[in-house]
């Protein structure tokens, strides 16, 4: 029953070439988080399911780079899969950012 907080900037520019998405708060006997990213532009047509890292005793990152989401500008969208070690799932956030 732990309180998860997804961290990810608000905006960011396309020349950055990527961005980071944290989420706090897992907890510790999740055995992989998923954060499948997509861009509003033309739907889901290049959504990207990437396992997270573990960089805290409940934080999990991973980065996402434009170059998978063929340089689109526009709105990116993650949402947050926790899995535990029978592989049940549960989404445990989302977060959106504003590439230009």
């Amino acid at each position: 029953n732990l309180t998860t907080n997804t961290r990810n900037p608000s905006t960011v520019n396309l020349s950055s070439g990527s961005y980071d998405i944290y989420i706090d708060g897992v907890g510790e006997r999740v055995a992989r988080v998923a954060f499948p990213t997509w861009t509003l532009q033309n739907g889901q047509d290049d959504i990207v399911w990437k396992d997270g890292y573990k960089v805290g005793a409940n934080t999990w990152k991973i980065t996402v780079p434009f170059s998978e989401h063929n340089q689109e500008t526009g709105e990116y969208i993650t949402h947050i899969y926790s899995y535990d070690q029978k592989g049940n799932a549960v989404m445990i956030g989302d977060g959106s950012v504003l590439v230009n």
